[in-house]
């Protein structure tokens, strides 16, 4: 995965929280690098930046950022969202060493219509997130699943996840990542899904 720089300026941390939301209105996001070379720094970004970055790279794409006059090589910690409307509040940075192996997860797609499908199964997806070890330049941009030729019955695993040999795959090999069930047993996890909803919901009550 190659990287891809991310214009940043220094922030004031004595900034309050109304100036921050002033430039949030602004369209420019805080943000935080936790880091060894220059330690841990406060940083402005335009938002806009940051969503081209994610739409071209996604949550772990290996970013360059340049402050205090050295270029830093980081990764998304954690995106805060604001708690009502959702929108972006604050990015944290985590540098990293591209000689130095990280763990992170990485996101499986599924293409195709499984033949399962045409003959009245449901896809379920019962998890995408695989965790993986490897240097930053070797975390695949895309691991993609072909579904297509699955039947009702049928699933994918981690072990069918194919990947470079530099990368390790650390989720357990059976782990499930899709299956095509039948219409029955898919009305039936819906329908335990709704009564264990309204238990939790009965719970919560005063």
């Amino acid at each position: 995965m190659k990287s891809i720089v991310l214009e940043t300026t220094e922030r004031n941390a004595s900034l309050g929280r109304g100036a921050l939301n002033k430039l949030r209105k602004q369209g420019v996001l805080p943000g935080i690098i936790y880091g060894t070379k220059i330690g841990n720094a406060s940083v402005l970004m335009a938002k806009k930046d940051l969503l081209n970055v994610l739409s071209s790279h996604g949550l772990n794409a290996i970013i360059t950022l340049n402050i205090k006059g050295q270029s830093i090589q980081a990764m998304i910690k954690e995106i805060q969202r604001h708690p009502v409307t959702g929108h972006y509040w604050h990015i944290d940075f985590g540098e990293i060493s591209m000689h130095k192996k990280i763990r992170t997860e990485i996101q499986v797609h599924f293409e195709g219509e499984p033949e399962g499908v045409k003959d009245g199964g449901i896809v379920q997806h019962n998890d995408t997130a695989v965790e993986i070890e490897c240097l930053p330049h070797d975390i695949p941009e895309r691991v993609i699943l072909d579904i297509t030729s699955l039947k009702i019955g049928d699933k994918l695993t981690v072990a069918n996840i194919v990947v470079s040999e530099n990368v390790q795959i650390l989720s357990e090999p059976e782990k499930v990542l899709v299956t095509v069930v039948p219409p029955i047993m898919a009305e039936e996890d819906e329908e335990e899904q709704e009564a264990n909803e309204e238990t939790q919901a009965e719970n919560e009550t005063p």
